[in-house]
């Protein structure tokens, strides 16, 4: 797996802008250097890899559509982090099998993290 360079981390921020809900507000290249693009197309933009403060395996998301992002990491082995879920999808993540999680602090219109 390929790991993101800037220019890339500054062309998927500007796609990411394009949806509704993303968690690539705050993120900076230097956040997620060592991540990998697990998917990137016109419904849904997912970057993954382990955030070295947290030591936990997460993904970063773009899209408008929650089962994009409930399909992508339910493929995935490890116990994953989901950043900045908004409440209206809760229940969508909750009948799914994530549970919420405190990994991070989130101020923006209450969003949660999940987790599986």
């Amino acid at each position: 797996m390929t790991k993101i360079c800037e220019i890339e981390f500054i062309k998927l921020k500007e796609k990411a802008n394009k949806f509704l809900h993303s968690s690539f507000d705050e993120l900076t290249h230097e956040d997620v250097k060592d991540y990998t693009v697990l998917k990137d197309n016109d419904y849904c933009l997912i970057i993954y890899g382990k955030n070295n403060k947290t030591n936990k395996f997460e993904i970063h998301w773009a899209t408008n559509y929650p089962s994009l992002i409930i399909d992508e990491v339910l493929h995935i082995d490890e116990n994953i982090v989901v950043p900045l879920i908004p409440s209206k999808w809760e229940t969508d993540f909750k009948l799914s099998g994530f549970y919420q999680s405190k990994t991070y602090e989130n101020n923006l219109d209450n969003p949660s993290d999940y987790q599986i």
